[in-house]
């Protein structure tokens, strides 16, 4: 995930200029600037309190204690900024309720490729089903927060292109539960019908 925000950091505001920046007028500093606050400082907030907290109390604290409250919070904030979102755009998501029905098989179909695309090259790679599968989910993940906030920056003259990212996750969160159900039945027949595959994610040096 860290890797992913680095990456993001760096490649979302030239592909939003490059795709996005030819069509419709934006400031590029608007772009690095909405990009840097909801990736940047969050990354760079976590990488101290990670360090500061292995120094102060060491890393069985860490993970016994910080991680699990962490997640907890991580959880609490999703699910509140979600209420946040829907709370500003509810009239505009009502006056425009097409756009749940325009975007909804391409998103299907969207996130139904990328899960199998990265399962399928999981397993080709011979790691476990299990592992496969999360590779398939890591492959779907994105950045919501970060198109949201950068769509109601670049885009707050037109109030459908940011309804849009936020009927997104409308859809989104169903989908990806059924991705879930997914996962599950190709990770069982997967061990059914190979129960002794090899798994080279840690191989052995032999010597």
């Amino acid at each position: 995930m860290a890797w992913n925000s680095l990456i993001q950091i760096v490649s979302v505001p030239v592909w939003i200029l490059l795709l996005v920046g030819t069509k419709v007028p934006m400031e590029a500093g608007l772009v690095l600037k909405g990009t840097f606050y909801y990736l940047g400082l969050p990354l760079v907030a976590g990488a101290l309190t990670r360090r500061w907290v292995l120094r102060r109390k060491g890393d069985h604290w860490f993970q016994a204690r910080l991680v699990p409250v962490r997640g907890k919070l991580q959880l609490g904030a999703l699910l509140a900024t979600l209420v946040v979102m829907f709370a500003l755009k509810g009239e505009a998501i009502l006056a425009h309720p097409e756009l749940v029905i325009y975007m909804a098989l391409p998103l299907a179909l969207f996130f139904g490729t990328l899960f199998h695309v990265g399962y399928w090259l999981g397993r080709a790679a011979e790691l476990r089903p299990e592992k496969a599968a999360t590779v398939g989910f890591h492959v779907t993940g994105r950045n919501l927060e970060l198109s949201i906030a950068l769509a109601l920056a670049a885009f707050a003259a037109t109030p459908t292109v940011a309804v849009s990212t936020v009927v997104g996750p409308l859809i989104e969160v169903p989908v990806m539960l059924g991705l879930t159900g997914v996962g599950r039945a190709l990770v069982e027949r997967a061990r059914l019908t190979a129960p002794a595959t090899a798994d080279h994610s840690h191989p052995t040096v032999r010597l």
